[in-house]
C-alpha cells in the first residue's frame, strides 16, 4: 500500500524512474519520464538508500537531532517534487531494468559535406536502412545549394530513420529560411543547427519539440565537435540505459567523411574505405575492429567514473587528453567532479 504519510511501519522509496547517480563531490537526481534532472549531496542519497530496507522511524533515529531538520528537508523534497512515495511493501516496488537492447545494427548516423563531396545520398540511405539506422546527423561544414539540403531529406522518405538534425551554414540558411510549413513538409527533421550565425538564438516551434537552433559559432570540420557541457546533458530512458554497458558516443555509430570515407566517428584517424567501394554491412556486423570501442562505460574512463553525470553524458573517445590511454578522460571537459565546478581549462590527472 502507498501512503501520503509516513506511519510507524513504512519505508520511503523513489519511483523506479527516478535514478540517482553518485559522483565524487555530490550527485545527480534523474527524472527519466520527464527528462529533468537535480543535483542533490550526497547525504542525500546515503539517506535514501537507508530507507529502502529499513522503517523510516527507525532511519530518522539513527540520526543527530541537529540533522532532523534537513531530512525533514529531503523527504518533504521527495514527496512534493513526485520523486517517491511511503509504503509498507517495498517488495511490490522493484527496481528499474537497466538491460538495454536494440535491433539496430547502427542505432545513429554521421554524414558529413563540404563543398567537394560528391555523396550519393540514395545509395548511403539504402546501406543505413539494411543496417535499421534510426537517426542521423547531416554535418554541412561550407556554403552549398540549400537544394542538397533538401535532396538529402527526400533520399530518407522511404526508410526506416525516425530523426534527422541537420548542421548548416548560414549563408545556406539564407537561401530558405525554414518555418513552421517546412517541419510540417519533412516531419522527420528534428532540428536545424545553423552555425556562424550573427547570435546564439533558439527558435522552438510552438506547435513541437523540433527547433531552429542559432550558433555563432562556425563548424568547419569533423573535430568542432567532442565539446562536453552542462547543457549538453541528456536525461532519458535510452541514453541512461545505454550507458550503463557501453560508450554513450561511439556504440552503434556509422560515420561518413567529406570524401565519402567510413568510420565509427569521424574525428577518428582510422577509416575503412569509401562507403561505395566497401561492404559496409560486413564491415558493421563482422570486424571487431569497427567496434572495438563501443564497451568502452563511463564506468571505465579516467575521472568520468567519478562524475555524477556520468550516464547523462556523451563523451568524446576520439578526441581524448591520452592518446597512448583509451581510457583517458575526454580532451574537451572541463568539468572537474572532485571540485563540483566547471574549470576553465580541462583538468590533469597524474598518471594518465
Amino acid at each position: 500500500m502507498i501512503y501520503e504519510n509516513p506511519t510507524a511501519k513504512c519505508y520511503l522509496l523513489l519511483y523506479s524512474s527516478i535514478q540517482i547517480v553518485k559522483g565524487y563531490a555530490r550527485s545527480l537526481l534523474i527524472d527519466l519520464e520527464r527528462h529533468k534532472m537535480r543535483l542533490i549531496p550526497n547525504e542525500f542519497l546515503e539517506f535514501i538508500d537507508q530507507c529502502k530496507t529499513t522503517y523510516l522511524p527507525t532511519v530518522l533515529k539513527n540520526y543527530q537531532e541537529n540533522d532532523q531538520p534537513i531530512l525533514k528537508e529531503y523527504m518533504e523534497f521527495i514527496i512534493e517534487n513526485e520523486y517517491g512515495f511511503y509504503t509498507d511493501q517495498p517488495e511490490c516496488f522493484p527496481e528499474l531494468d537497466l538491460t538495454w537492447k536494440t535491433p539496430s545494427d547502427i542505432t545513429n548516423a554521421v554524414i558529413d559535406v563540404n563543398k567537394s563531396s560528391k555523396h550519393s545520398y540514395t545509395d548511403i540511405i539504402k546501406i543505413l536502412d539494411k543496417l535499421n539506422c534510426q537517426a542521423i546527423d547531416l554535418r554541412v561544414f561550407e556554403h552549398i545549394n540549400f537544394d542538397i539540403v533538401t535532396n538529402f531529406i527526400h533520399a530518407t522518405e522511404s526508410s526506416c530513420i525516425r530523426n534527422i538534425n541537420i548542421y548548416i551554414p548560414y549563408n545556406t540558411w539564407k537561401q530558405r529560411a525554414i518555418d513552421k510549413d517546412y517541419f510540417l513538409d519533412y516531419p522527420r527533421v528534428n532540428s536545424f543547427i545553423i552555425h556562424g550565425s550573427p547570435s546564439n538564438i533558439i527558435k522552438d516551434n510552438d506547435y513541437d519539440k523540433r527547433k531552429v537552433i542559432f550558433l555563432q559559432k562556425d563548424i568547419t570540420s569533423a573535430s568542432c565537435c567532442g565539446y562536453v557541457s552542462e547543457n549538453l546533458m541528456i536525461g532519458n530512458m535510452s541514453l541512461f540505459t545505454e550507458s550503463q554497458h557501453y560508450n554513450s558516443c561511439l556504440n552503434k555509430k556509422l560515420s561518413i567523411d567529406v570524401d565519402g570515407q567510413v568510420k565509427n566517428c569521424n574525428v577518428q584517424a582510422e577509416s575503412y574505405g569509401k562507403y561505395n567501394q566497401i561492404d559496409v554491412i560486413d564491415l558493421v556486423k563482422n570486424n571487431k575492429s569497427f567496434s572495438s570501442l563501443w564497451k568502452i562505460t563511463k564506468d571505465d574512463i579516467l575521472v568520468c567514473k567519478d562524475c555524477e553525470f556520468r550516464y547523462v553524458c556523451v563523451d568524446c573517445r576520439g578526441l581524448i587528453s591520452d592518446n597512448n590511454n583509451i581510457y583517458s578522460k575526454p580532451e574537451r571537459c572541463n568539468y572537474n567532479p572532485y571540485k563540483a565546478d566547471w574549470e576553465p581549462e580541462p583538468i590533469k590527472i597524474i598518471g594518465q
